[in-house]
């Protein structure tokens, strides 16, 4: 389950929507780099992980009200609340694509808030 709120009120309001098996949410990647040294080894540098790496791929179904819902609230915010099983982050909707009642939604998550 995963819910989106808006920062602040307006009339987008929140929801509550479950993912389907084939999302994305628990991935995340180390800052890390990998050079190939003359003596043909590498060097890997490892800058450690920071949540503002993670994009979270949502795929749901949707009615058409929650729908009409998703679609105001990725028009009219910059920012929003998601809630999911590690925690709540301030993200951002990067991409929403609505087709015969499927969602897929590409988050960028900048900060953990919790």
């Amino acid at each position: 389950m995963i819910g989106i709120s808006t920062i602040s009120q307006n009339t987008a309001g929140d929801m509550v929507m479950y993912e389907k098996t084939d999302s994305t949410v628990m991935d995340a990647e180390v800052r890390a780099t990998r050079t190939a040294t003359l003596d043909g080894g590498v060097v890997i540098d490892n800058q450690g992980f920071c949540d503002g790496d993670r994009t979270l791929t949502i795929h749901t179904d949707l009615t058409e009200d929650a729908a009409a819902k998703l679609w105001a609230l990725h028009r009219s915010e910059t920012s929003v609340h998601i809630a999911i099983k590690e925690g709540v982050f301030l993200a951002t909707i990067k991409r929403l694509r609505i087709d015969n009642g499927e969602a897929t939604l590409t988050i960028y998550i900048e900060e953990k808030l919790t």
